[in-house]
């Protein structure tokens, strides 16, 4: 083997880089956490976690001007390929070795355990990324519902209320894809329920959008007939939230800073049944593969509570779980074969010395 190739090897299996991999994401998930205070769970996610790179923003005052510093990171997503390109060459590379003296077979397997443990935890980190559905949920003092607007993906909704069930809205969905072939193409999208045909002037796949205030309109638009807007896809749960009220904690001597909220929900569920619950900030609610997690609370002096949820069906829930398991594992067995070899030697130390 040539040296050059011998020093790659050295470097691509470094346990240098694997501390150095494991004390960015302790970093990043500080950084993120800071984050998530001022700018939502969902935010922060994007920034630290799903990017390959981010600029972190330190405001810097310099007598009386004020400056924003920007220093560049790798995100999470950078760091994790890292380390499993790492953590599998070291695998690798462990299981062509021969099995010498100091290093027998057992403590081998605790050390591939370990590897492996990280492994399926970074893995199924990627599986959840790619598989999960992520919402929002948000209901005011004393409503319910079970549609959740997902973050990221887009529709075109039309509707016009029922004749037959007051209150009763009919909707029809457009899909994002749908909407940028249309575009693309030229073509007008006809949606013949409500006799309606947009033609797409312009479109721009990367803007972003600004919150309306509930229930509020468009400047230039009016209601008619029927409406249309482009909303978040709206993602059907196997369940109904009910929201009779929520609470606040705030931290003692400060401006209402709150140091946890939680929402006392009812569920109910699609056999007619129904139980009460509270979801806090660490104590989410569980059902069928669904998770809501306590996300925001908004207390307006003159108004009804608002609660915000997140809400996320998660296809891959176990598999930190597992990977948590066989890392432990793999821990316990090195670290046991370590104290039975540090035993034995002792133990011959102190034979040879009375000897």
């Amino acid at each position: 083997m040539s040296p050059a190739v011998r020093k790659g090897i050295v470097a691509l299996t470094s346990m240098k880089v694997a501390v150095a991999c494991f004390l960015m994401l302790a970093l990043l998930t500080f950084l993120g956490t800071i984050h998530q205070v001022d700018y939502g769970l969902h935010d922060a996610e994007e920034k630290y976690f799903g990017s390959w790179g981010l600029l972190h923003e330190i405001p810097v005052t310099v007598g009386e001007k004020g400056y924003v510093l920007k220093i560049p990171l790798p995100g999470a997503a950078t760091v994790l390929t890292v380390l499993f390109v790492n953590m599998s060459s070291a695998m690798i590379l462990l299981c062509c070795l021969p099995v010498g003296k100091g290093f027998h077979l057992a403590r081998r397997v605790g050390v591939l355990l370990t590897h492996g443990g990280v492994l399926v935890l970074i893995l199924g980190g990627a599986w959840i990324e790619w598989t999960e559905v992520e919402a929002n949920l948000t209901l005011v003092e004393g409503e319910q519902g079970n549609l959740a607007r997902m973050y990221g993906d887009w529709e075109l909704a039309f509707w016009k209320e029922s004749g037959n069930v007051e209150g009763y809205r009919n909707v029809i969905r457009v899909r994002e894809d749908a909407i940028e072939a249309a575009f693309e193409n030229g073509k007008p999208i006809t949606v013949p329920e409500v006799g309606v045909e947009v033609t797409l002037q312009m479109w721009h796949p990367n803007a972003k959008y600004d919150m309306l205030a509930r229930d509020a309109e468009p400047e230039g638009y009016r209601t008619v007939s029927h409406l249309a807007k482009l909303t978040g896809i709206k993602k059907e749960t196997q369940h109904e939230l009910n929201q009779p009220g929520g609470i606040k904690e705030d931290y003692d001597n400060t401006a209402g800073m709150a140091r946890a909220f939680s929402s006392e929900i009812r569920l109910h569920t699609p056999g007619g049944g129904s139980r009460e619950m509270t979801i806090r900030m660490n104590k989410p609610l569980r059902y069928k593969g669904w998770t809501v997690y306590q996300k925001s609370f908004e207390q307006p002096p003159n108004g009804p509570e608002v609660s915000s949820f997140a809400v996320v069906y998660n296809r891959g829930q176990y598999l930190p779980y597992y990977g948590t398991g066989i890392t432990g594992v793999g821990l316990v067995v090195y670290y046991l074969l370590q104290l039975v070899d540090f035993s034995r030697r002792s133990r011959l130390a102190r034979e040879g010395g009375q000897a």
